[in-house]
């Protein structure tokens, strides 16, 4: 039987993608090639299957890009999807960064965990004890989490990051989600499940952006989901992203280069169309 954690996974991932993400695809890399310096040098975080930027066009735009994600990009399999020629795939390498420092294992465990807290539960089944039970374990994990920030001591020119922020802290609410549709009372657990998810990505943020703003010599460019269209609430992550420069915008640590918004249909089967904030600090 798969676990949990990999099945979930499996959903962060939308198969039609690289079709349905097009015009956001090519509004989105235009601007940046618009906003920053011709012939400099980037890294772009949490790159992935590299569906919501054109490596063709970043790769004519910039002189050396640097792919990276928590498990190494395929950088060959990206150069092909994106027809890159020979010569500038020279420019184009891999490596892995974790912003949180968890591992796939690490979600595999706490998973099980929870599932064996569950059996164990089940003559008195009572989802505040499932709660208070994923509460410790989400605090002991996050605790415990050693982020890689390694091997870019030196930075670089631009530092991209799109979409990255929401997906950060988004499994142990997909984990509650799961659990706790087990149980027939919800007395308000699920809101304090959340709250300390919060809690966690609030003192966690900070850290991450001091890191990206300190590598980011020209620019650091971050595109946010702002809101979900037709929903009301704030997207989790990015939410504390923007509490989070807001802060250093005050204290007038940073500066906005450039500020745009655009509409990413991020799944199209589920109607799922997000206002994105794409936003170019600079150090002040």
């Amino acid at each position: 039987m798969e676990n949990l954690y990999d099945e979930l996974k499996k959903l962060c991932k939308m198969e039609n993608a690289r079709e349905d993400w097009a015009d956001y695809r090519d509004n989105l890399t235009k601007i940046i090639t618009g906003d920053s310096v011709k012939r400099t040098n980037v890294m772009i975080i949490g790159v992935g299957d590299c569906n919501d930027l054109d490596l063709k066009i970043l790769s004519d735009h910039f002189d050396l890009i640097c792919l990276a994600d928590k498990s190494l990009p395929d950088v060959p399999g990206l150069c092909d999807k994106y027809n890159i020629d020979t010569e500038k795939r020279k420019n184009i390498f891999g490596r892995t960064i974790d912003l949180i420092g968890i591992s796939d294992n690490t979600y595999r465990k706490i998973a099980d965990e929870i599932t064996s807290f569950m059996n164990r539960d089940k003559k008195i089944p009572d989802i505040s004890n499932l709660a208070d039970f994923v509460i410790k374990k989400y605090t002991d994990m996050y605790k415990d989490a050693v982020p890689d920030f390694t091997d870019s001591d030196d930075g670089y020119d631009y530092v991209i990051i799109s979409g990255v922020y929401s997906q950060l802290f988004n499994m142990p609410a997909m984990m509650w989600d799961v659990f706790s549709e087990q149980y027939q009372n919800d007395d308000g657990e699920t809101a304090t499940v959340y709250h300390e998810i919060s809690k966690i990505t609030d003192k966690k943020i900070p850290s991450i952006n001091d890191y990206l703003l300190k590598i980011s010599k020209r620019g650091l460019i971050t595109v946010n989901e702002a809101k979900r269209v037709g929903r009301r609430g704030a997207v989790e992550g990015a939410y504390q992203f923007f509490k989070d420069i807001q802060r250093r915008l005050d204290d007038s640590l940073v500066d906005i280069k450039t500020s745009e918004k655009l509409l990413w249909p991020f799944d199209v089967t589920q109607s799922k169309l997000y206002e994105m904030s794409y936003i170019h600090l600079t150090n002040s």
